[in-house]
């Protein structure tokens, strides 16, 4: 087991570690602008089934 590192091992690590912050936030905004597109969907479903119920 290797306890000392380099410089570079200790950079590449924390590029990665930036790296996968990265890319959580970026999965963080898809997932919320997904959530919001289901959101607008239910809402219009909801609303042209009230209206085809008011119209009868």
């Amino acid at each position: 087991m290797k306890i000392v590192h380099t410089e570079m091992e200790l950079r590449a690590s924390g590029t990665e570690r930036l790296r996968r912050a990265a890319d959580g936030a970026r999965l963080h905004a898809l997932a919320r602008r997904l959530r919001l597109a289901v959101y607008v969907v239910v809402l219009v479903a909801a609303a042209l089934l009230v209206d085809s119920l008011l119209l009868k």
